[in-house]
Order: structure tokens, then sequence, then C-alpha cells
């Protein structure tokens, strides 16, 4: 995770681009691609997309994904797609999402 003097999360390069992935998360994981590449890369993409509010499949999926780009220390670019309308998109679940 690349951060600010200050500690801060820092959500754009200080100069130049994020390199990032998209890995066949089926017959791959984000640790063996940066052991190829030597070097982690600054954003693991999950191409996949994401129902919202989500599954318990879709959760369960999501929680092994965040942990691979935590384990290599990547961030994580994520679709969501509110099947049930952007009035499912609610606060609440916002928060239990981000949690």
């Amino acid at each position: 995770m690349w951060r600010t003097a200050q500690g801060n999360v820092l959500l754009t390069p200080l100069g130049g681009a994020w390199f990032g992935v998209s890995v066949d998360w089926a017959n791959d994981s984000l640790a063996a691609y940066s052991r190829r590449l030597e070097h982690s890369p600054a954003v693991a993409v999950a191409v996949t997309f994401t129902g919202f509010p989500m599954s318990t499949q879709e959760q369960t999926w999501l929680d092994q994904v965040v942990d691979q780009a935590a384990g290599v220390g990547s961030m994580l670019l994520l679709t969501l797609e509110p099947h049930h309308g952007l009035d499912s998109v609610a606060a609440p679940r916002a928060r239990a999402l981000a949690s």
C-alpha cells in the first residue's frame, strides 16, 4: 500500500500511472503473478462484475480477492452492479461493504 508521509493512503501516483492486473482468478493468484513479474501490481482488478447487494457466494469471492490484494500490497478495483436498482445502494449497505 502506498502512503503519504502523514500515513494517508495514496490513491493517485506521484508521477506516471499505476500498473494494474486482472488475473484469471480461477487459475492464478496475485502472489504467483507477483513472483513471475518480480513486482507486485499497484492495482488488482476484479473484472467479474459483482452484484450489489452481494450474495453470500459473491461476498466469499470478494473476501478472497481482498485477502490476495492485501497479501501483495495492492489496491483493489471492484465493479459493483446494483441489480436491484440504485435504491438498493443505501448508506448502511455501503458502510457494511466498506468495513
